[in-house]
């Protein structure tokens, strides 16, 4: 008899009880909106705004949706600004295609 227990299939993942946050409603409504910038929701301090640049353009962080990637950030006037951006190559090429046929 083994020591370790084999299974046919695996079980069914658990539901994270992780519910929505202002970030993935943020999320959501950048990728609705491809191409155009939104202030970060939430205040940060100055180094944090530029952490956050960097993570969100690296596609790395904990920023809820925002790691996914297809996100640009940049900071202007002591403020956080982001856009998604994966889209917008998507309809450019959408259309590019459509002028060419």
């Amino acid at each position: 008899m083994s020591r370790f227990k084999f299974v046919d299939h695996l079980p069914a993942p658990a539901k994270s009880g992780r519910k929505p946050t202002i970030l993935d409603a943020f999320a959501k409504a950048l990728k609705a909106n491809p191409g155009q910038w939104a202030e970060y929701p939430k205040k940060l301090t100055t180094s944090s705004r530029y952490t956050y640049v960097t993570q969100i353009n690296r596609g790395r962080s904990d920023r809820g949706q925002l790691t996914c990637g297809g996100f640009q950030a940049s900071v202007r006037n002591q403020k956080l600004y982001v856009r998604a951006v994966a889209n917008t190559v998507a309809v450019a090429d959408e259309q590019q295609l459509a002028d060419t046929a």
